[in-house]
């Protein structure tokens, strides 16, 4: 009986001893809350960290937790930022392991460390702090307040950064998981801003109402989406609203100038806008003024939106004619976004080897770059175009900082495409400095600049491909980093067909799994990088550009043909055999109207059998502008078209006059050389990788039957020779689980199919039973040397700027594939499944892969029939990689020929053996 009593004392003692351990440190707590009502922070923080002390040597997480964060707004009321990130790092230290990796209390501290860093301006230690945070609640499976902030505050950091795409992942995220709907407003205010700044105004317009639908938010909240109702709508032409709201925006940010400084300047920024462009040039200077005041009185230190301000003030300046007075204001920004840099004197520059990762580091450099081109002329001194030429050199670095931080290939091309103008500019810049001074060091560099600027989210994944094979990252990671990428594919794959089906719920659900399956991915891409520094030193390098390791590249039988369109011209650079040589094509409308006009005629065979002599004739005039060099002492021409030129066969166009309307007998270039495709010189620079598959996979779907409103390709089967030896799948057999099955085991890929290139839907490759998307080509891992894609236009698709076409060959090129064989145009079957015989044959008797295609093209020329319109033979192209591949024999084949061999051993045997027996008679 006893024994029970002594139990139930226990008991109750356990449960009375968090109350009277609460009463105790009662005292402390009211004194404590009552130092920070009095703003005796110093004496408050000393407090706060004796009982947080205490919390934690009892293990009272809640405790701890309250007290972290008394302490934490004590730093940040007197914006000691860099001592709250000091006392952050100290106390995650002192946790334990179990609680440090997985506790509620360690997100927290996580949290307003990252918010320490991000008010330090230290945005790359921000985002990984908020990183941390988001994987704990997500871990613990915490929704709410807190998961929704870190998301939305990390999405900010993506918007400074112009990554657009993982912004608006993470603020999507954040509505997701904000259960109170406390950010709500916010949130879809971001939205609003992220869509404005990608020029999507009706997305960003849609999104302001959705904020303005939530009226339960703060005065700070309704004065950031006044702010951004402004910029939409002056961009909708309503000055009057955009006033009234940017107004509304200041009124409310200067009732705490101190604490709202950087959006004061933003809000006058945007007033400034508003009068240039309601005609009121006074009025617009008098607030850029007054933001220049407010700057002056509120930053004692480098500021990106100080950066910013002086750069829209430039640009006010730049429009007005004084130029002068811009490029100081340049400098200015220049200074404020470049931490090391401090010259007045717009003859200085940056340090290019330590760039910040910073946008308006880059506008500010761009915008130096172009006022300086602005004062140009012919009579120029060089040093002028020079500091230009540095300036957009700066700008560049810059942009390759940022590009690679992006997780997406959309904000990579949205990068380039933005940066187009001002690649075109630093060409023009230095072709000028060439024609001028005829410095070949000028020709160097113009060479590096414009391949630079190509195919760079293709190089970039090429790159990362390289690193998880060289680095010496184990197996059992090699499989998980494999397992996440397809998973990530597939939640991608799925948001597509949901969202193509309609359901709005299901299209929520599924954008959310396609999100935290993609952060999943980048989740452990950033943990190999921190495990492994050899790692991120590949991923973040780009592939050398130097013309000497290009021409390193180039056998002396072949010669590079670059192309670059600069808005006014195509410049065009020959490498062969270590010199450079340049040349430019004007490019005007009748220009256009010619290439374009031409492209549409290979694709229409009846326009080529109805005037063989029109065909000719322009084949022969474009052939005189853009084969500028003799091509005889060629073999090879590696090309890397631009503009345009990217949806040319250069191997239709005339080297000579045709002496009659034959197709048949025409002096096409494909008679002087053959012709290679790349996405820019520097992929020529990439050594393959070891791992390569063995044998070919063929795979024919539509040989015999057809799904939808699919075509019937009954000459698929015969696109591989009998005399190759092939794994076939044809039929129900060639289905999309047996290619993703099957892909990474093969040297060589034929798929005879039919192709989506995106007129109707993301763009796709045909299997039996179903398409086979471009997203889902993006993930694969390829160990193949050579893939031919037998389908309509595989070569062709959407042109970006600064990448090139988004065609399904480079979406193979993309997985890996060293080299493909690609149509630009919808082709025949028959005569489609002639010339792949004929590659192949060729390729077996040992021909380079460029020879092999050649040679079947110019069989095609020669057979008889009435198939010679280049219709026929010319869709097909070679890109990437050129050189031999192996392909295995048939055994019976082989065993035809060993018998074949061992027969003729015998007859020659017998021969030399019977002719022996007569000389012997003969001496006997």
């Amino acid at each position: 009986m006893n024994r029970w009593i002594v139990l139930f004392a226990l008991c109750v003692l356990a449960l009375l001893w968090p109350i009277a351990t609460a009463q105790n440190n009662q005292p402390e707590a009211v004194e404590l809350d009552s130092l920070i009502a009095q703003k005796q922070y110093d004496l408050a923080i000393q407090l706060s960290e004796k009982m947080l002390s205490a919390s934690l040597k009892d293990r009272n997480w809640a405790s701890f937790r309250e007290n972290f964060k008394k302490m934490a707004s004590c730093f940040s009321s007197e914006k000691r930022y860099e001592e709250l990130d000091e006392f952050a790092v100290k106390w995650l230290e002192l946790l334990p392991d179990s609680v440090r990796q997985s506790h509620v209390v360690a997100a927290k501290i996580w949290n307003w460390r990252a918010l320490a860093l991000n008010l330090q301006g230290d945005f790359v230690g921000s985002i990984d702090a908020y990183q941390h945070a988001i994987r704990i609640f997500e871990k613990l499976h915490i929704l709410g307040d807190d998961l929704a902030f870190c998301y939305k505050n990390a999405a900010q950091i993506y918007i400074r950064r112009s990554s657009y795409e993982l912004a608006d992942e993470y603020l999507m995220a954040a509505i997701s998981v904000d259960t109170s709907k406390r950010y709500l407003a916010s949130n879809f205010g971001q939205l609003a801003n992220n869509a404005y700044w990608k020029d999507s105004l009706e997305l960003a317009f849609k999104y302001y109402q959705n904020a303005r639908a939530f009226p339960d938010f703060k005065r700070s909240t309704e004065a950031t989406l006044n702010e951004v109702g402004a910029l939409i709508f002056i961009q909708r032409g309503e000055f009057d609203e955009a006033q009234n709201l940017a107004q509304k925006a200041l009124e409310f940010y200067r009732s705490d100038a101190e604490k709202y400084a950087d959006l004061t300047l933003r809000a006058l920024t945007i007033l400034a806008d508003i009068a240039t462009r309601q005609n009121q040039p006074t009025l617009a200077e008098r607030y850029y003024r007054e933001a220049a005041a407010e700057a002056k009185t509120y930053y004692k230190f480098k500021n990106r939106e100080v950066a910013k301000l002086f750069i829209e003030t430039g640009i006010f300046y730049e429009n007005r004619g004084q130029t002068t007075r811009a490029l100081e204001l340049y400098q200015q920004a220049l200074i404020q976004a470049f931490p090391d840099f401090n010259s007045t004197n717009i003859a200085d520059n940056p340090a290019i080897d330590n760039v910040p990762l910073e946008t308006q580091a880059l506008r500010a450099a761009t915008a130096k770059a172009r006022a300086l081109l602005k004062t140009a002329s012919a009579k120029t001194p060089a040093a002028l175009r020079l500091n230009a030429a540095h300036c957009f050199d700066l700008a560049f670095a810059v942009a390759t900082r940022l590009r690679h931080t992006y997780g997406h290939d959309a904000d990579k091309m949205t990068q380039s495409t933005a940066l187009r103008a001002d690649y075109q500019s630093a060409t023009l810049n230095l072709w000028a400095l060439w024609n001028s001074a005829q410095d070949k060091a000028y020709l160097t560099r113009l060479f590096a600049l414009i391949e630079q600027t190509k195919a760079q989210a293709l190089a970039d994944a090429l790159q990362q491909q390289r690193a998880l094979a060289l680095t010496g990252i184990p197996d059992s990671l090699l499989s998980q980093e494999a397992s996440c990428r397809l998973e990530a594919a597939y939640s991608s794959k799925e948001l597509l067909e949901v969202t193509q089906s309609g359901d709005s719920a299901g299209i929520v659900a599924a954008k959310n799994r396609a999100f935290l399956s993609q952060k999943t991915y980048d989740d452990f891409l950033l943990k190999l990088e921190q495990q492994f520094p050899k790692f991120r030193e590949f991923t973040d390098a780009d592939l050398p550009t130097d013309f000497a390791l290009v021409s390193k590249a180039l056998p002396d039988t072949a010669a590079l043909l670059s192309w670059f369109d600069t808005g006014d011209r195509y410049l065009w650079l020959w490498l062969h055999r270590g010199q450079l040589s340049a040349g430019e094509v004007l490019r005007d409308t009748a220009l256009d109207q010619q290439l374009s006009g031409f492209i549409g005629l290979l694709a229409d065979l009846n326009q080529q059998q109805a005037d063989p002599a029109a065909f000719l004739s322009q084949a022969r005039a474009l052939g005189e502008k853009l084969l500028p060099l003799d091509v005889s002492p060629v073999k090879t021409l590696v090309i890397v078209p631009d503009g345009l030129l990217n949806y040319l066969p250069f191997e239709v166009l005339l080297t000579a006059a045709p002496t009659q309307n034959s197709y048949a007998a025409a002096p096409y270039l494909l008679r002087s050389c053959a012709p290679v495709y790349v996405w820019s010189a520097k992929l020529l620079t990439v050594s393959p990788l070891a791992r390569l598959g063995e044998g070919l996979a063929h795979f024919a779907p539509f040989a015999a039957t057809s799904r939808n409103d699919l075509s019937l390709l009954p000459h698929s089967l015969a696109d591989v020779p009998e005399s190759v030896s092939a794994d076939q799948w044809a039929g129900a057999a060639a289905n999309s689980s047996a290619f993703l099955k099957q892909a990474d085991q093969f040297r060589i890929l034929h798929l005879s199919t039919h192709a989506q290139v995106g007129k109707s839907g993301e763009p796709g490759i045909e299997f039996f039973d179903r398409t086979l998307r471009q997203q889902e080509i993006y993930a694969l891992r390829l160990r193949a040397s050579l893939v031919c894609l037998s389908a309509c236009e595989t070569g062709a698709g959407q042109f970006a700027g600064g990448e090139g076409v988004l065609s399904l060959a480079r979406a193979f090129a993309y997985a890996g594939a060293q080299s493909l064989v690609a149509s630009l145009w919808q082709v025949n079957d028959q005569t489609t499944a002639n010339l792949f015989s004929g590659f192949y044959q060729n390729l077996h008797s040992g021909m380079s892969r460029s020879e092999a295609l050649r040679n079947a093209k110019l069989a095609a020329l020669d057979a008889p029939g009435a198939t010679k319109a280049p219709f026929y033979w010319a869709a097909f192209t070679l890109n990437g990689a050129d050189g031999n591949v192996t392909l295995p024999m048939r055994w019976l084949g082989l065993w035809t020929w060993m018998l074949g061999g061992v027969v003729l051993s015998m007859l020659l045997f017998w021969g030399w053996r019977g002719r022996r027996k007569v000389v012997e008679n003969k001496v006997n």
